[in-house]
C-alpha cells in the first residue's frame, strides 16, 4: 500500500485524511489521564451517544417498476412492498471497498484525528472470510497514521450485527475503562438474493460517530430478545452466496422479537405504548417499506391489548383502534424514515441506521427534530432483536444531499441489473481473478476492489474525485505498508530485561524485511511430516542379492558419469519393480 501523507496538497488545496487547514472536531471530553484538562473527572452519565451518520450505497440501480416487469410480478415491488428503485453492485466493490468509503468520507467531513479514535467495531453478513476481519482491512487508514491502539473487530448475526457493534461502542463510551476517545461503528452489507427473491436486493455502508455529549443521546432502558431460530441463514460451505430464506417463518419470528422488545420495554419504562411515548419510530427494514407497516401495525395492536390468531401475522386490529388513523400515525412517525430504504432496497446490518439517516432528511429541516424521542426497533433472523430509545439533544452529522446522489447513479435495465448481481454472486468462494469495471466509470472518492489472489487476499484502491467533491486521500495501489525496520528492532531489544536481550530467538519480528505479499505457503517434505509424527516411515527396500560365485565383475572405468547415472536410475527402477 503507498503511503498517504495526510497533508499533502491536490489542486492547490490539503487532500488527506486530516486537513490542517481545518480546526479537527473537537472530542466531547479530554482523554482520561490528563488531569491538567479534568481527563480524570469523567461525568458518569456521559450522555453518550451518535455525533455523526455517512451513509454510502453504490452507482448500480434499477427502477422497481422495470424490474418487476422483466419478473413478470406487476404491481409486486411496487405497490406490494411500497419499492421504487433496487440498488446493487458490481464485482469492483465489496463489504470492505464500501466500508473504507463510508469510514473515510466520516473521518474527513468531520476532521476526525485517527489518533482520537480508541474503538471500532463492524457489523456485517456478507463476511469475505472465516478468519481475517472486516475491521482489520479498514485498520488500513488508522496505520498509515501511526495508529494501531483501535480497539475491536467484527460482529455477526445477520441483521443484527450493526446494532450489537453499535452497542459494543456505548458500553465501552459508558464504562469506566473508557479513555475519552473517540468510538467508531461500521455496518456494511451487500444483500444478495436467492432465486425468487430477487426484491431482496440492496447495498450500502453506515459509518457512525459515537461518544460524550452527543447528538443523539441513547436513553438507559432498552430491551433485547433473543432465540434460536432457522428462518435466515448461511451454513458454511454452502454452494451459493445467498441466504436460505424461510419466508413466512422469518416474518412470524420477526414479529415473535418484536412483541418480547416491546413488552420488556414498556415494563422498564412503566408505560402501555411505545408509540405513543415516542415522537418517531425507526424499525427494522426487512423485506421492505410495506413490511415495516406492518411492524408498526402490529405494534399498535400489541399496546390494544390485541390477542395475534394462528400464524402471528394477522394485521387485524378487532376495531380497537381505526385504519385512518394508523395510517395517519404511521405516515407521520414512520414513513420518514423509510424515504432512502424505497430507493435502495434491503441492507441488512445497514437498514436500521439507513432509516435513522433518512429520518434526519425528512423530518429534521429547521432543527425540527430537537427534543424529539426516536424508538428504535432493531432485529438479525436467527434471531436477535433489541428496542431502544434516541433523544435528539441536537442535530447529529448526516448526508443531507443522499437523495442527490442516489439520483446520479448509474440506472441499468432488468437484465442488465441481474446480470449484473449475478456477476457479483459468482465471486463467493472464487479464488486468483480481477474484478471487472461495469456499469460506467467509477465515480470517486470511493475505494474499490481490485482483485483477488489465489489465496483470497483482496487488494483495494481509491478513485480521486475530480471535481474535489470529496477531499480524500490519494489512490491506494497494492503495495505494503512500511514493515518493521532493524532500528525498530533495537529500540524494542532495549526495553527488554538484561536476561532476554541477547536470545537468539528474538532475532525475528513478524514483517523485519519480509517480502509483500507474503510467499506463497510452502509444501511440507515426507522428510517433515515423519519427524513430526504425522506420517510413518515406509519400509526401507529388500537388499540386492549378491552376485553368484564366480560371477565376472565388470569394469565400468571406461564408462562416463552420465551413463553411471543412466544405469543406476534403470537399476533403482528394476529393484522397485
Amino acid at each position: 500500500m503507498e503511503l498517504q501523507n495526510p497533508s499533502c496538497y491536490h489542486n492547490g488545496k490539503p487532500y488527506g485524511h486530516h486537513d490542517p487547514t481545518r480546526p479537527p472536531v473537537k472530542l466531547p471530553h479530554p482523554p482520561a489521564g490528563e488531569p491538567d484538562e479534568g481527563g480524570d473527572q469523567i461525568d458518569p452519565s456521559r450522555q453518550a451517544g451518535l455525533h455523526a451518520i455517512e451513509f454510502y450505497s453504490p452507482r448500480t440501480a434499477v427502477k422497481a417498476s422495470t424490474l418487476e416487469k422483466a419478473h413478470g410480478v406487476d404491481g409486486k415491488y411496487t405497490a406490494g412492498l411500497m419499492m421504487a428503485e433496487f440498488c446493487g453492485t458490481g464485482e469492483d466493490e465489496d463489504p470492505v471497498s464500501i466500508a473504507l468509503t463510508a469510514l473515510s468520507r466520516l473521518m474527513f467531513r468531520y476532521n476526525v484525528k485517527f489518533e482520537e479514535v480508541g474503538m471500532m467495531y463492524v457489523g456485517s453478513e456478507s463476511l469475505l472470510d472465516r478468519a481475517k476481519s472486516i475491521k482489520s482491512n479498514l485498520m488500513m487508514l488508522f496505520n498509515e497514521h501511526n495508529c494501531f491502539d483501535v480497539e475491536g473487530v467484527d460482529v455477526y448475526n445477520a441483521c443484527y450485527g450493526g446494532t450489537a457493534a453499535l452497542l459494543n461502542c456505548m458500553n465501552w463510551i459508558t464504562a469506566p475503562s473508557w479513555d475519552g476517545r473517540w468510538a467508531i461503528t461500521c455496518a456494511t452489507d451487500i444483500a444478495d438474493s436467492p432465486a425468487g427473491y430477487r426484491f431482496m436486493t440492496g447495498c450500502a455502508c453506515v459509518a457512525m460517530l459515537v461518544g460524550v455529549d452527543a447528538a443523539l443521546v441513547f436513553e438507559r432502558e432498552r430491551c433485547s430478545h433473543i432465540i434460536n431460530r432457522w428462518d435466515f441463514y448461511k451454513p458454511w460451505g454452502w454452494h451459493v452466496m445467498a441466504p436460505i430464506v424461510d419466508g413466512p417463518g422469518s416474518i412470524d419470528v420477526y414479529y415473535e422479537c418484536l412483541d418480547g422488545c416491546q413488552r420488556g420495554l414498556m415494563e422498564k419504562r412503566g408505560i402501555s405504548n411505545v408509540i405513543e411515548d415516542a415522537d418517531y419510530c425507526v424499525f427494522h427494514l426487512g423485506s421492505g417499506p410495506k413490511f415495516v407497516k406492518h411492524a408498526f401495525e402490529r405494534c399498535q395492536a400489541n399496546a390494544m391489548g390485541f390477542t395475534p390468531l394462528k400464524g402471528g401475522r394477522s394485521k387485524k386490529y378487532d376495531g380497537k383502534l381505526a385504519m385512518d388513523e394508523t395510517t395517519h400515525l404511521f405516515n407521520r412517525k414512520v414513513a420518514p424514515s423509510l424515504r432512502l430504504a424505497t430507493r435502495i432496497g434491503p441492507q441488512h446490518t445497514v437498514a436500521t441506521y439507513g432509516n435513522l439517516t433518512s429520518l434526519m432528511i425528512h423530518a429534521g429541516k429547521g432543527g425540527a427534530l430537537v427534543g424529539k424521542t426516536i424508538n428504535v426497533y432493531s432485529y438479525g433472523s436467527g434471531a436477535a432483536a433489541t428496542m431502544f430509545r434516541l433523544k435528539v439533544k441536537r442535530m447529529p452529522g448526516y448526508v443531507k444531499n443522499m437523495h442527490e446522489v442516489l439520483d446520479n447513479r448509474n440506472f441499468v435495465d432488468a437484465k442488465d441489473f441481474d446480470s449484473i448481481m449475478d456477476e457479483y454472486a459468482e465471486t463467493y468462494a472464487k479464488f486468483d481473478w480481477t474484478a471487472r469495471v461495469r456499469n460506467g466509470p467509477q465515480p470517486g472518492g470511493a475505494y474499490y476492489l481490485k482483485d483477488c489472489d489465489k489465496y483470497g487476499r483482496r487488494a483495494y484502491y481509491q478513485v480521486k474525485d475530480p471535481e474535489g467533491m470529496w477531499k480524500l486521500p490519494p489512490p491506494y495501489i497494492s503495495t505494503p505498508p512500511p514493515r518493521s525496520t532493524q532500528e525498530d528492532v533495537e529500540k524494542l531489544k532495549a526495553t527488554l530485561p538484561d536476561k532476554y536481550k541477547d536470545l537468539p530467538d528474538f532475532t525475528y519480528v513478524t514483517g523485519l524485511n519480509e517480502p509483500f505479499p507474503p510467499p506463497p505457503p510452502r509444501e511440507v517434505s515426507d522428510e517433515e511430516m515423519i519427524e513430526l509424527g504425522l506420517m510413518e516411515r515406509p519400509p526401507a527396500p529388500p537388499p540386492a542379492p549378491p552376485p553368484p560365485p564366480g560371477a565376472a565383475v565388470p569394469d565400468l572405468s571406461n564408462i562416463s558419469p552420465e551413463t553411471l547415472a543412466l544405469l543406476g536410475a534403470l537399476l533403482k527402477n528394476q529393484l522397485q519393480q
